[in-house]
């Protein structure tokens, strides 16, 4: 069975980041004990798709999330998060298709947060997280969402 181009996606750009953090995830991440921190998680958050019926193919607009997570008890948990949010930037600002020729590549949005030490009471670690949102449009021939156009 062929993967979607969605998944290729994912991968390619989980490689891309391996080695920033020892660990680096293909999918959501609901809880982490504090062995696995730091931590990437690469996963879609939606895709839109729109047809274009003359050339029978189909644009899509992924948004793709890198979540970067870290232990918040660093001195100064703010700067590290901001150092690996520095280096996912920069590796991703070097892969030009991600082996699947996509269109564009773009960095759209981060969003940060430090989570509390209520979580602490439930055995795991206080967080640092940043959610860096990347567009990335690609083609697909239509019906073969495992062929990138």
């Amino acid at each position: 069975m062929m993967s979607h181009v969605r998944q290729k996606i994912r991968e390619a750009v989980a490689e891309a980041l391996t080695g920033i953090v020892p660990n680096v995830f293909v999918n959501r991440v609901r809880s982490l004990p504090s062995s696995k921190l730091p931590a990437i998680a690469v996963f879609a958050l939606e895709e839109d798709v729109e047809e274009a019926t003359m050339a029978r193919t189909q644009t899509r607009s992924l948004l793709l999330a890198v979540d970067v997570i870290i232990a918040a008890g660093d001195e100064d948990p703010s700067a590290t998060l901001d150092g690996h949010c520095a280096r996912v930037e920069t590796a991703m600002a070097a892969t030009r298709n991600l082996g699947v020729r996509v269109k564009s590549v773009a960095l759209v949005r981060t969003d940060i947060e430090m989570s509390g030490a209520g979580e602490q009471a439930q055995g795991l670690p206080d967080l640092a997280a940043a959610r860096l949102q990347y567009r990335i449009v690609y083609r697909t021939p239509h019906g073969q969402p495992e062929t990138a156009a």
